[in-house]
């Protein structure tokens, strides 16, 4: 979150502008800003909040007698359920401020839903061959000449037709450099520097009330979780910090294992404990 504004005015320098990295490495080449902006033609603001968008994709039904005021057919779908969690507990920072759902959805674009699209970027495209950004050369029609050379060695024709070693090898960097959190990143519920709040004190109020937020996420996301309930029951007896820092333990687990999921893409990998109260 904390680079997000800073790497999107970048990425229109180097990324998305006339003859750069999306228009020279990726199939839809000079056309690509074109298709986005028709993607985007109907776009609206007030759609980009975690109910209204899944509501819109009809993988969820307003409920108010439900949590979150949601029904979701499908029980176990990890981007609503972990994403639900999170959402709320935006809502509830910004409650004491004007234009809530302004603020709610601002943050959590910039937020756990970045995280949740960016940060798995390289485990889906770092290798090519499974994700290519192109091809070189079109499966062929039965009537083709390259037809009976495609059958021959399907495999064959199918690496020929990859990008280059040179761009894949410059695909894998910058996807991985895209997915990569920076070293002095700031998560949710982690502020390494309060000074800059100590004329408000309802900001630190509220941001210590939002830290304890996301631990309860945390605790709900174990609970319902295969061995993770023993994570839950143990956090149970443990107080903020220390429940902090198992989360931490755990998203390193969860990283190595491949399958953190979107509540964890956007809390620390590290956290700073000094102005963290117990």
């Amino acid at each position: 979150m904390r680079y997000t504004m800073d790497i999107n005015a970048r990425a229109c320098e180097l990324l998305i502008n006339a003859d750069g990295i999306i228009e020279s490495f990726f199939s839809s080449k000079e056309c690509s800003m074109e298709i986005t902006s028709f993607a985007y033609q109907n776009w609206r603001f007030d759609m980009e909040s975690l109910p209204n968008d899944l509501i819109q994709r009809g993988i969820a039904e307003a409920n108010p007698s439900e949590p979150h005021g949601l029904k979701l057919p499908i029980e176990d779908y990890p981007y609503a359920n972990d994403g639900l969690l999170i959402w709320s507990a935006i809502e509830k920072l910004v409650k004491d401020y004007d234009l809530v759902s302004i603020l709610t959805t601002l943050i959590w674009i910039a937020s756990a839903k970045h995280a949740a699209l960016n940060f798995r970027q390289y485990n889906y495209g770092g290798y090519v061959p499974v994700r290519p950004s192109y091809m070189r050369r079109l499966v062929p029609n039965e009537h083709d000449p390259e037809y009976e050379t495609f059958l021959a060695d399907p495999e064959g024709y199918f690496l020929s037709s990859l990008p280059s070693l040179r761009e894949m090898t410059f695909l894998m960097s910058l996807i991985g450099i895209l997915s990569i959190h920076s070293s002095d990143e700031e998560y949710f519920g982690d502020r390494k520097d309060l000074s800059t709040w100590l004329e408000d004190p309802e900001i630190i109020e509220a941001f210590y009330k939002f830290s304890m937020d996301i631990v309860d996420a945390f605790r709900v996301w174990a609970s319902c979780r295969g061995w993770f309930k023993a994570l839950w029951a143990l956090t149970m007896e443990m107080s903020v910090r220390d429940t902090l820092e198992l989360v931490r333990d755990t998203s390193n687990l969860l990283v190595h294992l491949s399958c953190h999921r979107t509540l964890f893409l956007s809390l620390p990998w590290t956290w700073s404990y000094g102005q963290m109260s117990s």
